[in-house]
């Protein structure tokens, strides 16, 4: 976005005199300009954009076809070197098997000889080179089945990462980003696995070595006064649980503050409480 200077937005301020309503229509209008001209830039730039990518291509597509020309006119002229030197091999050949059949007889000469020999010579020297030659067209072969494949992989990509969302090493970033979590979360879990074990064996290792006066400390205090329940007692189920609750929280409350306590829980308040409302004497009560 293009930041507009003060000497272009001075036109924008509000003119002495002018209706609000003038105003807003004169600002729309400027607004409505400015974004006119800044879409016609962009429209220019991505027009410039999208020649130059086009110039691209061209040299680039230039570019390869000269090469592929390149390649098949060295070929064709590889290849006809190929069939000229196998034309010479026969005709050598021939010529060398002539010589060796008139040096063979007792009545040639040393020079026919010689040339023999060296028609032998040359015969095996243009099949070396047959076979070179042979060799050399399965390499060049071998090297154009390369390269199409090749050519082929470089295609590939575009159109991946073209049908895709994301290309290749934004999905390889994320998979290592998940085995990551992956691993950090199973290294949290193993050591709160060994802190909870750690913990489990501090317990069990302080329980197996308790002292009896720490064990008789934990129990719960004994109400001897108080009658077990059970079915086969006689006891009734509600004074027995007043009794029980009673003498339980009694045993919680300290030394000094227990009769007060038995003195409210027992009703004796709310009994004096009434012979005193009623005006009865207490020597007359049974």
């Amino acid at each position: 976005m293009t930041l507009l200077t003060r000497s272009q937005t001075k036109a924008m301020d509000r003119k002495a005199g002018e209706s609000l309503l003038s105003y807003e229509e004169r600002l729309a209008a400027f607004i409505q300009e400015a974004n006119d001209r800044a879409a016609a830039a962009a429209k220019e730039r991505r027009q410039l954009e999208q020649e130059e990518e086009a110039k691209r291509q061209k040299e680039k597509q230039d570019r390869l076809r000269q090469e592929e020309a390149d390649l098949q006119a060295a070929a064709e002229h590889r290849s006809r070197q190929r069939e000229r030197l196998f034309t010479r091999e026969t005709v050598i050949g021939n010529e060398a098997a002539r010589w060796v059949e008139m040096a063979s007889t007792d009545e040639a000469p040393e020079t026919e000889k010689g040339l023999s020999a060296l028609a032998q010579v040359s015969h095996d020297l243009v099949a070396t080179c047959a076979l070179q030659q042979e060799e050399i067209l399965h390499l060049q072969q071998t090297v154009d089945q390369m390269l199409a494949r090749l050519r082929a992989l470089e295609k590939q990509p575009a159109a991946v990462a073209a049908a895709g969302p994301a290309n290749l090493a934004t999905r390889v970033q994320v998979l290592e980003d998940d085995v990551g979590n992956i691993k950090r979360v199973h290294q949290d879990f193993r050591t709160s696995q060994q802190a909870t074990n750690l913990q489990l064996e501090t317990q069990v290792q302080a329980a197996a070595t308790v002292t009896p006066a720490a064990a008789s400390s934990r129990r719960p205090p004994k109400l001897d006064d108080i009658p077990v329940f059970c079915d086969q007692s006689k006891t009734e189920p509600i004074p027995w649980w007043r009794q029980f609750t009673l003498q339980l929280d009694m045993h919680h409350v300290p030394n000094n503050d227990r009769h007060p306590c038995l003195y409210h829980r027992s009703g004796a308040a709310s009994g004096l409480r009434g012979v005193a409302e009623s005006g009865r004497k207490v020597s007359a009560m049974n």
